[in-house]
C-alpha cells in the first residue's frame, strides 16, 4: 500500500506502520511526492487535510502533523454505534473521523500527558479520560476502527491480504506477598503476632501458629492449585515477582530468603517470571535497575518483561527508565480502579515517547482487567464481577488481541474477603477454554 501524506513526520509513521504493517501485516511505503502518488497505478490511500483525488481519502484534522503536545479535547460522536474521535463531515472522505489520529491519540496515551487530577497514589486517575467521560472504557474501540478502516480498504481494494488480528489469552499473576506468614524472620514474626493480638484477631493469630507448626497450608499459597487450573488452555502464563526492599507499601519476603529461592524456581517450570519494579521504583533508573538485577541473579538470566506494583507509573518518565534498564515488554497498561481498555485497544503496541517524538522500542500489553479492580473498587461479589469478566471476554474474542487478566495469588485464597474469587478464576478459564 502507498499511503501519501503532505509532511512525513514520527507520528504519522509510528500510526499508519502499527495499523498497515505490525496488525495487518501488510508492507507500506510513504510518500510526500505527490506526483508520484498520482502516477502510482497500485493500492493507495490519501492521508491528507486536502483530498489529491486519487486513491482511497481518509481525512486529516492535523494531530499526526504536528510536532507540538497541546491541548486536546477530541469531539466524540458515534460512527456505526461505536464512539469515535475527530470527525471530519469531509463529503470526499471514505471514513467520516481522522481515523490516524484518533488511534494516534489513544495508544500514545495523549491525554496522560496533560495536566490532569492524580489519584492517592500519584497515578493518572481513570476519572480524567476521555473513554471514561464518555463510557467507552469497556469498548476497544481502537479495534473498532481498525475493523472500519479495513472494510473500507478492502471494498476499494479487494486483492489486499489484510491479516485479522490474532485472539490471544495471557494469564498473569501478580507476588506482593508470597506467603501470609511463611518465610519471615523471628522478629518480623514477633511483631506479627504482637499486632494479631493488639487488634484481637484471635483468629489470624491461631491460622498463623497453624501455618507455622505445619498442621496447615499458608492461605496465600495457591501455587499448586494454580498449576492445576489452567488446563490445556492455550494461554501464556506470567508470575511478576515484587523484588524491592520492605517498605509500607513492599511486603514481599527477600528473595535471597530460602523460602521465595524454592518457589521462583517452581514458578519457572510452569511460567515466564517478569520483573515487578517497587511502589517507590517510579522513575528511578537505580532502584528500577538493582530490582533487577536481584531477581535476575535468582533465576540466572535476564529478565526483559515486567509490571509496575500498583499499576503506578507515569509517562513518559517511568517507561523511559524501563528502557534505560533494559526491559522490552510492559504489562501496566489498565486502570486499578476500573477495569477495561486504557489505551482503547487490547492489541500490543509500542510506546511512542510525546516528550522526545519518537517510537521507541518498548512494547506495551494492555491489561483486560484486575481483580481488585471488581472487588476492591467497585465493590462487586463474584457473581456479580462475572458478567464484567465475561463481557470482556466477548469484547476481545469479537475483535482480536490479547485478552490478559491479572490476579494475586492471595486472591485465590478462598479465605476471607476473597472468599468465591477462586471460583471466578475458574470460570474464566472454562469460559475462555470454549471459545478457543
Amino acid at each position: 500500500m502507498l499511503v501519501y501524506v503532505p509532511q512525513l513526520t514520527s507520528r504519522c509513521q509510528y500510526t499508519l506502520e502499527w495499523i498497515f504493517t505490525d496488525t495487518w501485516g501488510l508492507p507500506l511505503e510513504l510518500t510526500t511526492d505527490q506526483v508520484a502518488f498520482e502516477a502510482y497505478g497500485g493500492d493507495k490511500l490519501c492521508y491528507s487535510p486536502v483530498n489529491t483525488g486519487e486513491g482511497l481519502f481518509i481525512a486529516s484534522c492535523g494531530l499526526l502533523f504536528s510536532g507540538q503536545l497541546g491541548l486536546q479535547q477530541p469531539e466524540v460522536f458515534l460512527y456505526q454505534g461505536i464512539p469515535a474521535l475527530f470527525p471530519l463531515p469531509n463529503p470526499s472522505a471514505d471514513l467520516p473521523f481522522d481515523v490516524f489520529a484518533a488511534v494516534f491519540f489513544m495508544i500514545s496515551r495523549y491525554e496522560e500527558y496533560l495536566p490532569a487530577a492524580k489519584d492517592m497514589h500519584g497515578r493518572y486517575s481513570s476519572r480524567e479520560s476521555l473513554a471514561y467521560h464518555h463510557d467507552f472504557l469497556l469498548k476497544p474501540v481502537v479495534n473498532y476502527w481498525l475493523k472500519f478502516l479495513k472494510e473500507t480498504i478492502l471494498k476499494h481494494y479487494p486483492g489486499l491480504a489484510l491479516k485479522d488480528p490474532t485472539f490471544r489469552v495471557i494469564f498473569t499473576y501478580d507476588i506482593d506477598t508470597a506467603f501470609a506468614f511463611r518465610g519471615r524472620d523471628l522478629l518480623r514474626q514477633f511483631a506479627s503476632s504482637a499486632k494479631d493480638m493488639a487488634a484481637l484477631d484471635l483468629d489470624r493469630l491461631k491460622q498463623r501458629i497453624q501455618v507455622l507448626s505445619g498442621m496447615t497450608r499458608d492461605p496465600s499459597d495457591t501455587y499448586d492449585y494454580l498449576m492445576g487450573s489452567w488446563g490445556t488452555v492455550p494461554a501464556e502464563i506470567i508470575f511478576f515477582i515484587l523484588s524491592g526492599s520492605y517498605g509500607r507499601f513492599d511486603k514481599n519476603l527477600s528473595l535471597d530468603s530460602r523460602v521465595m529461592k524454592q518457589l521462583v524456581g517452581h514458578l519457572e517450570h510452569h511460567a515466564r517470571i517478569g520483573l515487578h519494579p517497587s511502589y517507590r521504583s517510579g522513575d528511578n533508573y537505580y532502584r528500577i535497575s538493582k530490582e533487577k538485577k536481584r531477581l535476575e541473579s535468582l533465576v540466572g538470566r535476564p529478565i526483559h518483561i515486567s509490571r509496575q506494583h500498583y499499576l503506578r507509573f507515569r509517562l513518559p518518565d517511568t517507561y523511559r527508565v524501563l528502557l534505560q534498564a533494559g526491559l522490552t515488554a510492559e504489562y501496566s497498561m489498565g486502570y486499578a480502579d476500573l477495569p477495561g481498555f486504557r489505551a482503547g485497544t487490547s492489541l500490543p503496541f509500542y510506546f511512542y515517547d510525546l516528550g522526545l517524538e519518537k517510537k521507541t522500542s518498548l512494547q506495551i500489553f494492555p491489561i483486560t482487567f484486575m481483580e481488585g479492580s471488581l472487588k476492591d473498587y467497585m465493590k462487586l461479589s463474584p457473581d456479580q464481577a462475572w458478567p464484567v469478566v465475561s463481557g470482556l471476554i466477548a469484547e476481545v474474542k469479537h475483535s482480536g488481541g490479547v485478552f490478559m487478566s491479572l490476579w494475586h495469588n492471595d486472591s485465590l485464597s478462598d479465605t476471607g474477603t476473597w472468599k468465591g474469587w477462586r471460583e471466578l478464576h475458574d470460570r474464566m478459564i472454562r469460559q475462555i477454554n470454549s471459545i478457543l
